[in-house]
């Protein structure tokens, strides 16, 4: 994780070198406390942020773990599986390495999962050009948006009334749909100056703990930084590595 100085700069203030294989994916629960990183190779491992302590294994191996979040609960967390041949997604108790849910209905892999920090829902993108919400207390799908281009990149802003969708490349712009209006189509379009088309394709859309930042990630490796009020590009910058907002607004 990083931390701001007090000269606004930024610096790293912890570091765990336990990870066996690429990281795909990790999230912090909601109390900051935790992180939790998601490996290819299936392993899963629990941090506390706290104190310098050996982080939890947790083994997944026959369905491989990606896109994880935390759900309300911090020893419970949701995510799709690693393997091509399987497009469910999953919620998991890391408290004794059950699984608690599968969700089924994707056709093709998953890309991106963001849970309602108000509700129990949450949405889902994948490689079949859906966008699928869901109810953590129940395995059916509730709503459905077709006719978008995949990959798709979908996260909730912190109030839940909003869910942002980025579909493809960075060029398509990214849409803000009100949740109780998604047949209504995007009420804001947000969009990098350009045509965006040499930048690549979005692999990732994380609002700021306030709810007034979006960052959204490309697989060039250009990161964007919008105001979300004003719809202006704030920074736009390049980096190799996987970037996500911590609880109080921090880039990590």
């Amino acid at each position: 994780p990083l931390m701001s100085s007090e000269d606004g700069s930024v610096q790293i203030f912890k570091v765990w070198k336990n990870e066996p294989c690429r990281i795909n994916s990790m999230d912090f629960a909601a109390n900051g406390e935790v992180l939790a990183t998601a490996s290819d190779d299936g392993t899963l491992l629990i941090y506390n942020c706290l104190y310098e302590t050996d982080p939890k294994k947790i083994l997944c191996k026959k369905f491989g773990l990606a896109n994880i979040k935390f759900t309300h609960h911090p020893t419970a967390i949701l995510g799709s599986s690693y393997q091509k041949w399987d497009n469910s997604i999953r919620s998991l108790s890391t408290h004794d390495n059950v699984y608690l849910r599968e969700y089924r209905g994707h056709s093709d892999q998953v890309t991106s999962i963001s849970i309602s920090p108000s509700s129990d829902m949450f949405v889902s993108g994948g490689y079949d050009n859906t966008v699928r919400f869901w109810d953590l207390r129940s395995t059916a799908c509730k709503a459905l948006m077709t006719g978008s281009h995949s990959p798709n990149m979908v996260a909730f802003d912190p109030s839940g009334a909003v869910v942002c969708v980025a579909s493809g490349g960075i060029e398509n712009g990214v849409n803000l749909y009100n949740i109780n209006n998604l047949e209504k189509g995007p009420f804001n379009t947000l969009r990098v100056p350009g045509d965006g088309k040499t930048i690549g394709g979005v692999t990732g859309v994380r609002y700021s703990g306030n709810g007034d930042m979006l960052l959204v990630i490309t697989d060039s490796g250009d990161s964007f930084l919008f105001d979300v009020e004003s719809g202006i590009l704030v920074c736009h910058s390049f980096t190799p590595f996987h970037l996500l907002f911590s609880p109080c607004s921090r880039i990590c």
